[in-house]
């Protein structure tokens, strides 16, 4: 498995931080070049964060959580529900959400 499937958090946390830091730089430029950056920086960002809640299982509509402001954050605070603890046998399985046992 890949890193960034690994850690969803920190995969979604990098891509905000470049995207910042490419906004930052584009508005020291100024002009158009500024409101490009702008545009990709909020496709990238919006893009990335749901694919990461898709990763979670979590339905698309926590994306407009992004529209309020510091809601970002919450895609922080969600679990990862690709990822259940298995009670039966202890261990950290893969496992789909309201999965019932068959037996």
């Amino acid at each position: 498995m890949n890193w960034y499937r690994r850690h969803l958090n920190w995969t979604l946390g990098l891509v905000f931080v470049i995207c910042l830091i490419g906004v930052l730089l584009a508005a020291s430029i100024g002009g158009t070049a500024d409101f490009i950056v702008r545009i990709l920086a909020t496709l990238i960002s919006f893009l990335v964060a749901g694919w990461v809640i898709n990763q979670k299982r979590r339905r698309l509509l926590w994306l407009f959580m992004g529209f309020i402001p510091f809601g970002f954050i919450v895609f922080f605070t969600l679990d990862n529900r690709s990822e259940l603890w298995d009670m039966r046998h202890g261990v950290l399985t893969k496992v789909k959400a309201n999965e019932d046992d068959k037996k």
